[in-house]
């Protein structure tokens, strides 16, 4: 980092600043400044770091700058290209929801109104209205027709102008400035600006600012490093762009840099199943074919001379604002996600489901209780709401699929359910079962179980239905509205898994359904039936239900809640390979065979007794096995 060392400022700035705009007010409000525009360094390479005292940050001419310019006039302050409020309605543009009549006159010809002394009227392509002074290159949102606007803006303008010839501030040809209207608390107004600079692909300003001022920092945690901050100023330019197209030269080396960008998340997205692109392949096809389009029309229809005041004003005559507004968009997304994403700094992350932040997610007793009784679906969802919400935050293309997999989910189970619901009912319809003429009160096992089944199916359809409902089209949320919906449900002490219950119970609701109604119909057939009956139905019960345990032990070997239930069923295996080895080695290996068996019969005491602490203690598979073999 460049060293800057603390500059002499001009004694009495601030009278000086009074005196310089008495004399401006004497005379034109429009009249040319004699700012020199040859060129000089007005913009310091390296960024001191947010802990670092800033007092002077910005260098002109050898020039150290403090905070001067709000203190010569506190209604001006920084503000960010975001934070312009041009998708802000305000109340003097509303408008008047009433019948109007227009009267055209007989061979008129209705022209653009002309606009301001000095000032170009500009158009967004989405149909924004903002203004452009050719002179002082100066962007502006606010409604230059408003007199009072018109010289609210023109005022802080030359305020700014007299501040930078009192420092002797020299601005080269590829910076603009742009104003905007602010309002207080207090009803009071204010000028907020910033300036920004082409060369570099960043905004400045003549003031001390803070990280607080940017959006960003409220989101991402851990910003302390210049090169992290370069890359949001960064971002700041290509939203500047995007607002303001006009000001952007969109030049060969431009469109090339950002179809390199463009390729690379798709292919990082083709071939990565965790990868940090946050958008879908058909939208990176979409940006491919457009750029495309953007290169083949560009020497006829963009500017791609160097950057110069001429090239800006060239772009505001012709009004080709539309290929510089996508490319200040693009750019500005892929940007910004290098700052959520840390690029370029020791820890950045390179794969969607990594917390930079060395993040541990243990579960609560809570949910440790739970998950047995809701066969560990609990679990299942808190691993997914984990990885598209990783270091709070969400990327558009995992919320898509996260949402369209959940509801697909719900229609499934709930669907199950109304069979289940079928199935209970005709069940009770069945002569042996339905008691409904006694007079006793009491119900039979096989009735209170299928009770309970229906009850399980209704809750099921019903949450099931209700959970469809709260996230139809959820999925087309933006990145920004998804994050703030999982945060609203983020309870403060167990985090996502009261959401991830909440998902779980539409299959837990159905699983226990199905186990009352096969307890029903368990209780209807060893009720009321013969030994060979009895028989029959108990090894082929035994038989479905080794299969189903099988089943799940299969899928959930690093699951350590799951994989802690094994415990209790190793002891026998470990006693049968014993008796295994004593029989293929013979008498010979028997004292041999003996200390195994004794070794393996210590193992699965010791894995008994770790049983309730893996269960409750989170403990890793790995660690389990370790401790179990004595290790």
């Amino acid at each position: 980092m460049h060293e800057i060392t603390p500059a002499q400022y001009p004694p009495a700035p601030v009278r000086r600043l009074q005196e310089l705009r008495h004399s401006r007010s004497m005379g034109s409000l429009t009249e040319s400044s004699d700012l020199s525009l040859r060129p000089s360094t007005v913009f310091e390479d390296a960024f001191e770091s947010p802990n670092q005292s800033r007092h002077s940050s910005m260098v002109f001419n050898a020039m150290a700058l403090a905070s001067l310019l709000n203190q010569a006039n506190p209604r001006i302050s920084p503000c960010t290209p975001e934070s312009v409020g041009r998708y802000t309605p305000k109340v003097s543009d509303v408008v008047p929801d009433e019948p109007t009549q227009y009267t055209i006159r007989p061979f008129t010809s209705i022209d653009s109104v002309p606009p301001p002394l000095g000032w170009k009227t500009c158009l967004h392509p989405e149909g924004a209205q903002y203004f452009f002074h050719k002179e002082k290159r100066v962007f502006t949102d606010a409604n230059l027709f408003d007199n009072r606007l018109l010289k609210f803006i023109n005022d802080y303008m030359g305020d700014i102008d007299d501040f930078c010839r009192a420092h002797g501030v020299q601005l080269e040809p590829h910076i603009d400035l742009v104003l905007d209207e602010f309002l207080y608390s207090d009803d009071s107004r204010g000028c907020q600006y910033y300036f920004v600079n082409h060369q570099k692909r960043c905004v400045f300003w003549l003031d001390e600012t803070t990280s607080n001022m940017f959006s960003v920092c409220s989101e991402v945690n851990g910003m302390s490093s210049p090169s992290h901050f370069r890359h949001e100023l960064e971002a700041q330019y290509w939203r500047h762009c995007e607002l303001f197209p006009l000001s952007l030269q969109v030049t060969p080396e431009i469109v090339k840099e950002l179809r390199s960008i463009v390729l690379h998340s798709l292919g990082d997205l083709i071939t990565s199943t965790t990868s940090t692109v946050p958008w879908k392949v058909d939208d990176l096809n979409h940006m491919v074919k457009l750029i495309d389009g953007l290169s083949h029309d560009l020497p006829t229809c963009l500017h791609s001379a160097p950057l110069t005041r001429a090239g800006t004003l060239e772009n505001v005559e012709n009004d080709s604002g539309g290929p510089s507004c996508v490319v200040g968009r693009l750019m500005y997304s892929f940007v910004r996600a290098r700052v959520y994403n840390f690029y370029g700094e020791p820890g950045a992350r390179l794969d969607s489901t990594q917390s930079v932040y060395a993040t541990v997610h243990r579960r609560s007793l809570l949910l440790k209780l739970l998950n047995p009784l809701l066969f560990y679906a609990p679990d299942f969802h808190l691993d997914r709401l984990h990885a598209i919400y990783t270091d709070r935050l969400i990327r558009p293309r995992q919320w898509f699929e996260f949402i369209m997999e959940l509801r697909s989910q719900w229609q499934e189970f709930t669907l199950n359910a109304v069979v289940m619901l079928n199935a209970g009912v005709a069940f009770l319809s069945i002569q042996s079962v339905d008691q409904g003429g006694s007079s006793k009160a009491a119900r039979s096992p096989a009735q209170i179980s299928s009770y309970l089944s229906i009850l399980m199916s209704i809750g099921a359809i019903v949450i099931g239905l209700l959970l469809v409902k709260q996230n139809r089209n959820r999925e087309y949320m933006t990145a920004d509205k998804a994050a703030d919906y999982i945060s609203k449900r983020t309870h403060p002490k167990l985090g996502l898994e009261t959401l991830a219950i909440l998902h779980s119970l539409p299959y837990a609701m159905l699983v226990w359904s199905m186990v009352s109604f096969l307890a029903a119909f368990s209780f209807m057939c060893f009720g009321n039936a013969n030994f060979v009956t009895r028989t029959l139905v108990a090894v082929i019960w035994g038989i479905v239900a080794v299969l189903i345990l099988w089943c799940i032990f299969n899928e959930c070997d690093n699951d350590p809640e799951v994989w802690a239930w094994r415990l209790l069923f190793k002891m026998p295996c470990a006693e049968g390979h014993a008796g295994s080895a004593r029989e293929e080695h013979g008498d010979e290996d028997a004292a041999g065979t003996d200390v195994q068996s004794s070794a393996l019969r210590a193992i699965s005491r010791r894995q008994r007794w770790l049983w309730p602490f893996a269960m409750f203690h989170n403990w890793p598979v790995e660690t389990v096995e370790r401790i179990s073999m004595g290790v």
